[in-house]
C-alpha cells in the first residue's frame, strides 16, 4: 500500500539556488575586464591601429605606381591570368636581337608578345592567381559612350578629351590599388611572423616592440605602396628564419633526423621560391652552408645536400623553360652587368641603353665588371646600407653583433642575417643595384635584434622610476619611427606624372586595336594600363626603320614623354626621336607614321600614329 510521501522528491537534495540576472552579467563583465576580455580588446586594438597606418599612409603617399618594375610585374601577372603564359607586352630591342641571333620566333603579324627572359616567375604567378579575383582591366568604354565619342579616336574638343582623362584615370587607379593592396596583405604576413619568429627568439616584449617597429618603418611601408614585390621576399626570410631556428633546436634535442631534414628541405624549397622571385636571392645559399657547418658538424654536407636539393628541384623547370625559349638558363637577366652607369644618370640608365640596343655583343671585360662592381659597392656603403630600416636600427643590429645571447641559435642567426647582408651586397656589385634599396627584405630580423640589443643595454641601466623606463622605450621607438612620421607631414608626393599618367595612357592606348605593335620610351606602363605592346625605343632610326617596323611588324604608333626619368632629353644618341617634338618642322618623308598630335596641353605627351587619332 503506498505512502502519501512517496511522490514527494528527497529532502535532503539542496536547493539549487538561481542568481539574480545582474550578479551574472556583474560577473561576466569582471572576467572580461580582468581575463580573456583585456587580451581580446588589446588585439582588436592593435588591428584598429594597423589598419589606420595602412590607410593613412596609402591615402597620403599613394597617387598611382611609380615603379617600372611594379608595372613590369602586374602586366606579367595579368597576362598569366589572361591564359597568354609567361610573356611579355614590354618589348625590348635586345630581346628582339637575341632571339634573332639564336633562330627563334619573337614577333610577327599575328603575334604582338614574346617570352619573357628577364624577370623571374614566382611573384607574377601569384599576381595571376590575385588577378583573376579582382580582375585588372581598364573599362572606358562606358566613359566613351557618355561623352559621345567614337571607337579609336580621342576627341578634339579640349573638354571632352580632359574628362576622358579623368575617367581613364579613376580605372588606372582602380588597378594600381590592386598591386598595392596585395603589398599591403604580404605586410601583414610580415607583423605576424615577426611576432611569432620574436617570440621564440627572445620574449614577448621584444616580439611587441619589433612588430611595432617594422608596423612604422618607413622603407617598408614605401615598399608596399610602390606595389611591388619585397613585403613578400621579407616574408620569405621570416620563414627560413623560422625554419632554420627549429632545425638547430631539433638536431639539439636529438629529435628524430626526420624533422631535422624536413625542415632543411623546407629552407631549400624557400630559397629556391625566393630565387624565383629576385635573382639575387640565392646569395642566401652561402650563409645557409656556414651556419649548417657551424650547428651540425656531423653530417652537414649531407643535410645541406637535401637543402640544395630541394632549390634545385624548385629551379630546374624554370631553367629548362629558359633553355627552350631562350637557349640559357637564366634568360637575359645576366646581362645586367654588361654596362657601368655612368655617375650623372644612375644605374636604370644603363640598363635602359643596355635594352635599347638593337645587338647581342656582351661586354664582359674583368676591368669594366671590376669597375662597375666598385661603383655600386661605395654607393651600397654610402648610402643603402645606412638607409636600411631608415632609421637607427642597422646601428643597433651591427653593434649588436658583438654581444652574445644567451641561447646559441639566437646568436647563430644573427650571424646568418650578416651574412646574407654582406654576400647579397658582393651580389648587387656586380649586378647592378635595383631603384628600391634591396636590403629592405631583410629588415623585420633586423629590428627584432636590434629591440633585443636594445633592451639587453636598457637593463643595465636599472631604471626604477616608470616614466623613466618607459620615456627611454619611447625614445628608442621614436627614434626610429620618425622618418615615417616625417614622410607623412607635408610636403606630400603628387602624382607621378611626369612621366607616367594612367588616365592618359589607357586613353590612348584604346584607341589601337588589341594586336597593334606602339613604340614607346615607357612601355612598361603601356603595357600595364593599356594591355597594349610596346616596344622600348631603339638608339638609332636605322634600328626602327630597317630592322623592327618592316620585318618583325609593323608599328602602328609612337608614343613619347619628353620627362622620362632616365632624362632622354639628355641623351645625345636620341636626336633623331627628339627631333619629332618640333611641330613646326615635319618629319622626313620616309618616316612612316604621318599623323601627330599632342596628348596633354604642356606638350609632353606626343603621340604619332598611322592613323588620325
Amino acid at each position: 500500500m503506498s505512502s502519501e510521501y512517496d511522490n514527494i522528491s528527497d529532502l535532503n537534495q539542496p536547493v539549487r539556488y538561481r542568481r539574480p540576472l545582474f550578479e551574472r552579467l556583474q560577473d561576466l563583465t569582471f572576467k572580461f575586464d580582468r581575463g580573456m576580455g583585456v587580451r581580446w580588446f588589446r588585439l582588436g586594438f592593435f588591428l584598429l591601429a594597423v589598419l589606420l597606418v595602412i590607410l593613412i599612409y596609402t591615402g597620403t603617399q599613394f597617387h598611382g605606381l611609380r615603379s617600372r618594375e611594379s608595372m613590369d610585374l602586374g602586366q606579367l601577372g595579368r597576362n598569366l591570368a589572361l591564359g597568354r603564359g609567361y610573356v611579355t607586352r614590354n618589348i625590348r630591342p635586345v630581346d628582339l636581337a637575341y632571339l634573332g641571333s639564336i633562330g627563334k620566333p619573337s614577333l610577327r603579324e599575328d603575334r604582338e608578345v614574346i617570352p619573357e627572359l628577364w624577370t623571374p616567375p614566382v611573384y607574377p604567378m601569384i599576381l595571376a592567381g590575385w588577378f583573376r579575383i579582382v580582375k585588372p582591366q581598364t573599362r572606358i568604354g562606358f566613359v566613351k559612350h557618355e561623352l559621345q565619342i567614337s571607337a579609336q579616336q580621342l576627341p578634339a574638343d579640349l573638354g571632352k578629351l580632359q574628362s576622358l582623362y579623368a575617367g581613364a584615370r579613376g580605372e588606372a587607379m582602380r588597378i594600381d590599388r590592386m598591386m598595392v593592396i596585395l603589398a599591403w596583405i604580404f605586410f601583414l604576413a610580415d607583423l605576424g611572423m615577426v611576432f611569432l619568429v620574436a617570440r621564440e627568439l627572445f620574449d614577448r616584449r621584444i616580439a611587441l616592440i619589433s612588430v611595432v617597429l617594422c608596423l612604422l618603418c618607413d622603407s617598408l611601408l614605401d615598399s608596399c605602396v610602390d606595389g611591388g614585390m619585397l613585403p613578400f621576399l621579407a616574408l620569405l626570410v621570416l620563414g627560413l628564419v623560422w625554419l632554420l631556428m627549429k632545425a638547430q633546436r631539433w638536431a639539439a634535442t636529438k629529435i628524430s633526423v626526420y624533422w631535422v631534414t624536413g625542415a632543411l628541405v623546407g629552407c631549400g624549397l624557400l630559397v629556391g621560391v625566393a630565387t624565383l622571385t629576385r635573382y639575387t636571392m640565392v646569395c642566401l645559399l652561402v650563409p645557409v652552408a656556414l651556419l649548417l657547418k657551424m650547428t651540425m658538424r656531423v653530417g652537414w654536407r649531407v643535410k645541406f645536400g637535401f637543402c640544395f636539393g630541394a632549390f634545385l628541384l624548385v629551379l630546374t623547370p624554370w631553367m629548362m623553360r629558359n633553355f627552350k625559349v631562350a637557349d640559357s638558363p637564366f634568360g637575359l637577366a645576366r646581362w645586367s652587368a654588361t654596362r657601368i652607369a655612368p655617375d650623372e644618370r644612375g644605374e636604370n640608365t644603363a640598363r635602359l641603353e643596355l635594352e635599347r640596343q638593337f645587338n647581342v655583343k656582351q661586354d664582359l671585360g674583368w676591368k669594366r665588371l671590376a669597375v662597375h662592381a666598385l661603383t655600386n659597392w661605395k654607393k651600397l656603403y654610402r648610402e643603402t646600407v645606412k638607409d636600411t630600416g631608415a632609421g637607427y636600427l642597422i646601428a643597433f643590429f651591427l653593434v649588436g653583433l658583438l654581444y652574445r645571447f644567451r641561447r646559441d641559435e639566437t646568436g647563430r642567426l644573427q650571424w646568418l642575417i650578416a651574412g646574407a647582408l654582406i654576400v647579397t651586397g658582393i651580389w648587387l656589385g656586380f649586378a647592378g643595384l635595383p631603384e628600391k634599396n634591396f636590403f629592405t627584405v631583410f629588415v623585420p630580423v633586423i629590428a627584432m635584434y636590434s629591440a633585443a640589443f636594445f633592451f639587453v643595454m636598457f637593463e643595465r641601466l636599472q631604471l626604477r622610476k616608470r616614466w623613466a623606463r618607459r620615456g627611454v622605450v619611447g625614445l628608442f621607438v621614436g627614434m626610429n619611427v620618425l622618418p615615417a612620421v616625417m614622410t607623412l607631414l607635408p610636403p606630400r608626393p603628387l602624382s607621378p606624372y611626369p612621366p607616367y599618367d594612367g588616365g592618359v595612357v589607357t586613353a590612348m592606348g584604346e584607341t589601337f586595336r588589341e594586336h597593334d605593335l606602339l613604340a614607346s620610351d615607357i612601355p612598361w606602363a603601356v603595357a600595364w594600363y593599356s594591355d597594349r605592346s610596346a616596344v622600348l625605343i631603339p638608339v638609332e632610326e636605322k634600328t626602327y626603320m630597317e630592322f623592327i617596323n618592316d620585318p618583325l611588324h609593323v608599328i602602328s604608333g609612337i608614343y613619347l614623354t619628353t620627362r622620362s626619368e632616365w632624362r632622354l632629353d639628355a641623351i645625345q644618341n636620341y636626336k633623331f626621336w627628339l627631333s619629332k617634338y618640333d611641330f613646326v618642322h615635319p618629319p622626313p618623308e620616309s618616316f612612316p607614321l604621318k599623323y601627330r598630335r599632342q596628348l596633354t596641353p604642356d606638350g609632353e605627351q606626343v603621340l604619332w600614329s598611322d592613323q588620325p587619332k
